[in-house]
């Protein structure tokens, strides 16, 4: 993001963020005189913006700080054979790991994620509550629908603590409504099952047989699935599905964090 002179700037950035940004900043978009034009350099995209105010400036740098770390998601190789459009969007907080530590060393964000979920760290709990409400601002700007719920992936019966559940009451406010959900069959963990057809099989069986239990009713409604780690994306993908197949208008999806890899399930 270039200053040229005062009052005017280049803009330059990778096209997923050039088309993520003309939906979430449309009003700024306007006052391009050039909107995105594509570059010399493949999948890169460049506007420029004339007699912008300071108020517009300091959006554009939110934007680019905040997508420096948040993981925009979309279906990979694994699993795109299985899945369509089910989710319009999903994003993550960060990555797992720092980049270039193979796997050493954990990102401010998955440390958080881990003390949350092994030692119900309340500090690291409001740390990632704090983060996410930031990420659902760009959401809201996203959607058009007033009628948005957020849900989490579904909990096994009786568990005695899960993260995702935990997070999202603790998001819930007069304008986000949480939705429960849980699986009704005493099945072994998903997360034991370590091949991706294979977990989408099981997937499959559970919404051929309706094992969830969601405590009110999605039709017509825009939902964001809560998740506190992202892997091959088979599970959330699949939940995905079985929500629009019970109606819902919209599938969002948000996790705390994603893994470099997306064939580790």
């Amino acid at each position: 993001f270039d200053k040229q002179k005062p009052g005017n700037y280049k803009f330059t950035t990778l096209d997923c963020y050039a088309r993520l940004f003309e939906k979430l900043e449309q009003d700024i978009m306007r006052k391009s005189n050039t909107g995105w034009r594509d570059s010399k350099k493949k999948h890169i995209k460049y506007a420029f913006f004339n007699n912008i105010i300071d108020n517009d400036v300091n959006k554009i740098e939110s934007f680019i700080k905040d997508f420096q770390q948040f993981v925009l998601i979309g279906l990979n190789k694994n699993i795109k054979d299985y899945f369509n459009n089910e989710i319009f969007f999903c994003m993550a907080l960060d990555f797992t790991f720092k980049e270039g530590s193979k796997g050493q060393e954990r990102t401010d964000i998955y440390e958080s994620v881990y003390k949350a979920k092994y030692s119900q760290c309340e500090k690291s709990m409001k740390e990632l509550i704090k983060h996410l409400e930031k990420a659902l601002k760009y959401f809201s700007k996203l959607n058009n629908n007033n009628n948005m719920k957020l849900i989490y992936m579904p909990s096994r019966i009786n568990k005695k603590f899960d993260l995702p559940k935990e997070l999202a009451m603790g998001l819930q406010t007069e304008n986000i409504e949480v939705i429960d959900a849980t699986l009704k069959t005493r099945k072994s963990p998903l997360k034991d099952i370590k091949v991706v057809d294979g977990k989408i099989a099981e997937w499959d069986k559970i919404l051929v047989n309706d094992n969830i239990d969601l405590s009110k009713n999605i039709d017509g409604c825009d939902v964001i699935i809560l998740d506190d780690l992202y892997q091959s994306g088979s599970s959330m993908w699949s939940f995905a599905k079985y929500l629009k197949q019970k109606g819902v208008n919209k599938v969002f999806g948000l996790t705390c964090v994603k893994n470099w890899s997306d064939s580790v399930n």
